[in-house]
């Protein structure tokens, strides 16, 4: 008998070895009239989104096996942004993507690895694995892991914005560290007006010399309990700012503040990022013969598999 370690390893293979198999598949997923055969049972353990429409439609899988098969998932255009800044708030708003960010996000949930260290990939990835899309927190942490490590300071107040949205906790608590070393007068004249209450909670925290992510969960969930003011944390970080960090001026500030109007990239220049791969490769050397490419269907607007398809398109 193998050891336990080898099981796992063997069976990790093995799911990975499913994806995109025509043979095994029972749902068929669309994004740009490309398709990728897909499992309800490995969808259904790993995203919250798919659990929920697998169990809205637990009877009607059960009763007509490969007939339910046909799931539309391409980007909503009419209400998505291709640019990181294009971002303020907006109740409905998709994050651009197109079958390639799928199918590695898809590919993820299969077990692959992620090995693009590109800013852009991993929002949008983050974005597909956020509570506004397909629910994989698991996604999201890896991105906000990488994130926090490589994020663009000189887009900072763009990225504070997008990392609340897509609950990129430590990438959140990494910006508004920075703020707060960049001293009083970055504080007070940009970032201030940008704060929610969570925000200040954590600036709190960083006033009192401790580590926000310790406390993030209590914060975001409304169980922080301490008491402060707006005052008091203004005057603690004209106080305590960082000196070795706030060696900035008013044009460097407003420098910063002037959104990117850059059409080639979303957030950053790749010039800066030369040490990262870039590349969008999610298949390690070993599997590159279990990825296969999806399907396109340049004929037919709808892929009929039984006598009946199934649309769904909007959230439930």
């Amino acid at each position: 008998m193998p050891p336990k370690h080898q099981i796992y390893v063997d069976r990790a293979e093995f799911v990975r070895s499913l994806f995109n198999d025509s043979t095994t598949a029972n749902i068929l997923l669309r994004v740009d009239n490309f398709h990728i055969y897909a499992h309800t049972s490995i969808l259904y353990c790993v995203s919250g989104f798919f659990k929920k429409i697998f169990k809205l439609f637990a009877r009607k899988i059960k009763e007509d096996g490969n007939n339910f098969l046909f799931h539309d998932y391409s980007c909503n255009r009419e209400i998505a942004i291709n640019k990181l800044y294009e971002y303020k708030g907006q109740e409905k708003v998709e994050l651009l993507y197109d079958i390639i960010d799928f199918q590695n996000f898809i590919a993820f949930l299969y077990g692959y690895p992620v090995e693009t260290r590109d800013q852009d990939q991993l929002f949008v990835l983050a974005y597909l694995g956020s509570s506004h899309k397909f629910d994989v927190p698991e996604l999201v942490n890896f991105c906000d892991n990488v994130l926090y490590e490589v994020w663009n300071k000189q887009q900072w107040h763009v990225i504070l914005r997008v990392s609340k949205w897509l609950g990129l906790k430590k990438l959140r608590c990494q910006v508004l560290r920075y703020v707060y070393n960049q001293g009083e007068l970055m504080f007070q004249r940009h970032a201030k007006k940008d704060l929610d209450e969570k925000d200040w909670q954590i600036m709190f925290v960083l006033t009192s010399g401790k580590d926000p992510l310790l406390n993030i969960d209590n914060i975001l969930n409304g169980t922080y309990n301490e008491e402060f003011t707006e005052d008091n944390i203004s005057k603690n970080i004209n106080n305590n700012a960082d000196i070795n960090n706030a060696d900035i001026n008013n044009e460097d500030i407003n420098n910063d503040m002037n959104d990117s109007n850059d059409d080639d990239m979303m957030l950053i220049d790749d010039e800066n990022y030369n040490d990262y791969d870039q590349s969008m490769e999610i298949a390690i050397a070993d599997y590159e013969k279990l990825y296969k490419p999806p399907t396109n269907d340049k004929r037919n607007k709808h892929v009929h598999w039984g006598p009946e398809t199934f649309l769904i398109t909007d959230n439930i």
